[in-house]
């Protein structure tokens, strides 16, 4: 997305304002790599009635058929349990789903076209990988979003379609609600993403850190695709996953968004999990930039950080080696 916004011309999907900044990050990393993640993989691949629509769809898509397509298919389905999503927590991951849905219909049915107003931010966009490419149009999850949410259902097809099928009104000169104003309504958006996918995150940055604080680690090299492995919890059901150097880059992304504002207002409303992003000062201690070229493992790279890595805390939120993210926030 941020290569194209920087080779288009037109409106931003950044809003100007700190607090929506920080919220469409969030929203966004939400979409790209957390819960609704686990959850568009759950609904492709754990219901037999998809079996048909998926065989079409691979078989279109990679011109494949007969054996060959159900070993590519397989591989793919193979891959759910490093996602985390496993039977065990099948009944979490759907939980975390519904919750999710039902607080982006209590937001629509107030009066939003989009997350922040009448024009699409990256947190629209982020939402809508998982929510378009498998939630909506897979058979299965698409017939229970349409007839249980049918707000949220157009809501999707209005994202996909903003420019085509959607006249935004000028608010403010972008479409996003005036004085860097945050929805009620969208709170339990947030603090969901928090409560659910920021101590995911926390373990993946401690993964990274470990990796590359270990004797004889050779930062020439690009990360491994997963960086570790661990508990979590979704929907109140603890499962395992990997954590990927991916995500780690893309927290880096959404610290990079934060400013002093947005620290503040995150710290002031989402209580200790706001509090510990707000405190994150993730360059201090370590950087991580992805290059262009083959995705051999994960493109993600460790350069040099802005000071010198020590032992010590030397900034708030810096990454203190041998304790969780949590236990620094109580150094």
């Amino acid at each position: 997305m941020d290569e194209i916004e920087a080779l288009c011309d037109g409106p931003s999907v950044w809003p100007t304002g700190s607090r929506q900044r920080a919220v469409a990050a969030l929203l966004e990393l939400f979409g790209d790599e957390g819960p609704l993640k686990q959850a568009a993989m759950h609904f492709r691949w754990n219901f037999a009635e998809q079996e048909a629509f998926l065989k079409h769809e691979f078989g279109v898509a990679t011109g494949l058929e007969g054996p060959a397509l159900e070993r590519a298919m397989k591989r793919f389905a193979g891959s759910l349990p490093v996602l985390g999503v496993s039977p065990e927590i099948s009944q979490g991951v759907e939980a975390s789903y519904w919750r999710f849905i039902r607080a982006l219909d209590e937001h629509l049915a107030a009066g939003h076209a989009f997350l922040l107003g009448d024009a699409p931010c990256a947190g629209d966009f982020g939402l809508i990988g998982p929510l378009y490419a498998h939630l909506l149009r897979d058979p299965v999850p698409g017939f229970l979003l349409r007839t249980r949410f049918p707000r949220v259902a157009q809501y999707v097809e209005r994202v996909m379609g903003a420019d085509q099928v959607y006249q935004r009104p000028a608010v403010n000169g972008a479409g996003w609600l005036p004085d860097d104003a945050i929805p009620s309504t969208l709170i339990p958006l947030v603090a969901q993403a928090l409560e659910e996918h920021w101590p995911v995150l926390q373990s993946t940055l401690h993964a990274v850190v470990q990796r590359t604080r270990a004797p004889g680690a050779d930062l020439t090299k690009e990360l491994p695709r997963a960086v570790g492995s661990g508990e979590f919890v979704i929907g109140g059901c603890t499962g395992r996953r990997a954590f990927f150097a991916f995500d780690a880059w893309k927290l880096q992304r959404l610290v990079d968004k934060l400013d002093a504002t947005s620290r503040a207002w995150l710290g002031s409303v989402f209580g200790p999990r706001g509090s510990e992003l707000a405190a994150l000062d993730m360059r201090s201690h370590i950087c991580l930039e992805k290059r262009p070229g083959p995705n051999r493992a994960s493109t993600i790279y460790v350069v040099p950080s802005n000071s010198s890595a020590s032992n010590t805390v030397q900034n708030r939120g810096g990454v203190h080696p041998g304790k969780t993210l949590v236990e620094q926030s109580k150094l």
